[in-house]
């Protein structure tokens, strides 16, 4: 079950929050005035790692491919 804090509790704790959903894997629903507004989710690691979106040049990309 996700974590809810209010909107104040939120903007006096934020880093704090943020820290909490990346070591729990859990996520936390922002609520203000009863009513939710936002959430805070950890990332799939998978998807969001370090080398996301990263290519490897294997050979040269300049000159023309011989299609021989």
């Amino acid at each position: 079950m996700a974590k809810v804090v209010t909107a104040a509790d939120f903007a006096a704790n934020c880093l704090a929050l943020i820290e909490e959903v990346a070591e729990t894997d859990e996520e936390t629903m922002i609520v203000k005035n009863g009513k939710t507004v936002a959430k805070i989710v950890p990332i799939d690691r998978n998807e969001h790692g370090p080398t996301h979106g990263r290519i490897e040049i294997l050979d040269d990309i300049v000159e023309p491919v011989d299609d021989e």
